[in-house]
């Protein structure tokens, strides 16, 4: 056998015909279009998680850094438990938190008309979309306590954006911005999904007695489907 006839019967051994090629091709392409989605929702999540450590400990220091220019407990907060009168110092002690955090912008009142901020669903219309078979009166009946979170008040909210993007909306009660009590953050700013419980948490400054500490197990915050309460993020990112 002349060294010619040897490699092209070589050739002919080792080599794929194109249907085995293309079978190749479509079981690597069936794999990756299966795969693909996960990947990619995975990769997504864990930005958010990084992007929510990242704000959760900016507001943290904030609120150590502001407590300690203050010289002792500010009464502006959640008592444990449950709701407490405990604002009378919140619109001095927002100011000081305020302070602390690195802001690039101030949107003013009406941030979201103004659109220096995106849009935000109210809690009504993430209460309908999440139970479409509920009435006005029911979606109505389950924002008592709540109104400060419907379409119409978040219209008015005044915003701020730090030097990283970050928004943060003060809640509005009683005619006073109380920023440092209640606090709405969209943790990647102006980019998407801008969904509650996905990049947009509602924080809660807490005292229980002996520590502060920033949570909300639900209460007052819409969670658009697929999402997590501020509390139920705060253990998922610090467990994973």
């Amino acid at each position: 056998m002349n060294k010619k006839n040897f490699c092209k019967r070589i050739s002919t051994h080792i080599g794929f015909t194109l249907a085995e090629t293309l079978i190749t091709l479509a079981v690597i392409g069936i794999v990756a279009a299966l795969t693909m989605p996960g990947l990619i929702n995975d990769y997504k999540q864990n930005v958010f998680n990084n992007q929510f450590k990242k704000v959760y400990s900016t507001l943290s220091n904030a609120h150590v850094a502001a407590r300690y220019q203050w010289g002792t407990n500010p009464l502006c907060y959640y008592g444990y438990g449950g709701y407490a009168d405990n604002y009378s110092d919140c619109p001095t002690y927002s100011k000081i938190f305020l302070e602390q955090l690195k802001i690039a912008e101030n949107c003013g009142n009406n941030a979201m008309q103004n659109r220096c901020i995106p849009e935000y669903k109210g809690w009504e219309k993430v209460k309908k979309e999440n139970n479409p078979d509920m009435d006005d009166d029911e979606v109505n009946n389950s924002m008592k306590g709540c109104t400060n979170l419907s379409s119409e008040s978040l219209k008015n909210y005044p915003a701020y954006i730090l030097q990283d993007g970050t928004i943060i909306m003060p809640s509005v009660g009683d005619g006073n911005q109380r920023i440092a009590v209640n606090t709405i953050v969209d943790i990647n700013g102006m980019k998407g999904p801008n969904k509650w419980g996905h990049d947009v948490f509602y924080f809660y400054l807490f005292f229980d007695g002996n520590k502060f500490y920033l949570e909300n197990s639900g209460g007052c915050m819409p969670l658009e489907k697929g999402g997590r309460s501020t509390s139920q993020m705060i253990k998922y990112v610090y467990s994973h």
